[in-house]
C-alpha cells in the first residue's frame, strides 16, 4: 500500500521542487526583476494579479499557495503581467502560458492536479536545454508521475494532451520514462507520433535512437523523415530499403 503524504508535507515538497525547477530551468528568469505577484486560493479557485513580475516568482508563489508542482522547461525572459479571478488550476495554468503550449496534468486522489508539466512550442526553446534540464529534474516527479503520464499517453482522447505527455516523458529522460514514451510512436494520430519523434530526435542519445529506429517504419513520410533526422547519418546511410519503408497499420 502506498502511503499518501500529508498536505503540509506535500506542499513543502512541491515548493522545494518548484524552487529547484526554477533554478535549473530558467537562467533568464533568475535575475532580479521588479514587479509584484499576488496569488489567492479560496475553495480551490485561484485568483492572480501579476504586474511586471518575474516568471520564477510567479511559479514559486503559485506552488506555495496551491501545493501544485509546476514543471516548465523554459520560462519566458520577459516579465509577466496578468490578471484572472476564481478559476481552477487547469484554467490558471493555461491562461498563464497560452494556447500554444502543451500541458500534461497529473492528478492524485483529489480533483486538483499535483503536478503540471508545461511543454513550450519546440521552436521556443533550445532542444538540448529542454532535455538536460528535464533529465536533472527526473528525481523530483519520480515513478508516480511517470506512471501517470504513461496513462495519459495511451488513454487521453485529446491528441494535444497525449503529445504533451509523451514529450514530457522524453524530457524526463530516464529508462522508465523512455519506455512509457515509446507507446506514442504507435499512436493512431500522426500528430502524436510526429511530436514524439521530434522530441526524441531533439533529446538524442542511444535510448532515444532505439525508439527512432522503430519510427523509421511509420506509415507516413513526414514521421519517417523526422525519425531519420534524429539518427546518426552513417546509420541512416547503411539502412536497407525495407528499414525506411512505411509500416502497415
Amino acid at each position: 500500500m502506498i502511503s499518501t503524504p500529508t498536505p503540509d508535507a506535500r506542499r513543502s515538497g512541491a515548493l522545494l521542487a518548484a524552487c529547484i525547477a526554477v533554478l535549473l530551468l530558467s537562467s533568464a528568469a533568475t535575475a532580479s526583476q521588479p514587479g509584484t505577484v499576488v496569488v489567492d486560493v479560496r475553495d480551490g479557485a485561484i485568483s492572480l494579479e501579476a504586474t511586471q513580475a518575474a516568471w520564477a516568482d510567479v511559479i514559486v508563489e503559485l506552488t506555495r499557495k496551491t501545493g501544485i508542482t509546476i514543471h516548465v522547461v523554459s520560462l519566458p525572459a520577459e516579465p509577466l503581467t496578468a490578471s484572472f479571478s476564481q478559476v481552477d488550476a487547469a484554467q490558471a495554468v493555461r491562461r498563464l502560458f497560452g494556447g500554444s503550449a502543451g500541458f500534461a496534468f497529473v492528478y492524485g486522489p483529489g480533483p486538483v492536479p499535483v503536478d503540471v508539466w508545461v511543454v513550450p512550442p519546440a521552436a521556443a526553446v533550445e532542444p538540448r536545454t529542454q532535455a538536460n534540464a528535464a533529465d536533472r529534474l527526473a528525481d523530483a516527479p519520480g515513478d508516480r508521475t511517470i506512471d501517470a503520464l504513461a496513462r495519459v499517453v495511451v488513454t487521453d482522447p485529446d491528441v494535444d494532451v497525449r503529445s504533451a505527455a509523451a514529450t514530457a516523458l522524453v524530457q524526463i529522460g530516464t529508462p522508465r520514462a523512455f519506455q512509457a514514451a515509446r507507446a506514442a510512436i504507435f499512436d493512431e494520430a500522426k500528430l502524436v507520433r510526429l511530436r514524439t519523434v521530434e522530441a526524441l530526435a531533439d533529446h538524442g542519445g542511444e535510448p532515444a535512437t532505439q525508439i527512432l529506429r522503430e519510427a523509421l517504419r511509420d506509415s507516413t513520410e513526414e514521421v519517417r523523415d523526422a525519425a531519420a533526422a534524429g539518427i546518426p547519418s552513417p546509420e541512416i546511410a547503411n539502412a536497407t530499403p525495407s528499414t525506411v519503408a512505411g509500416r502497415q497499420q
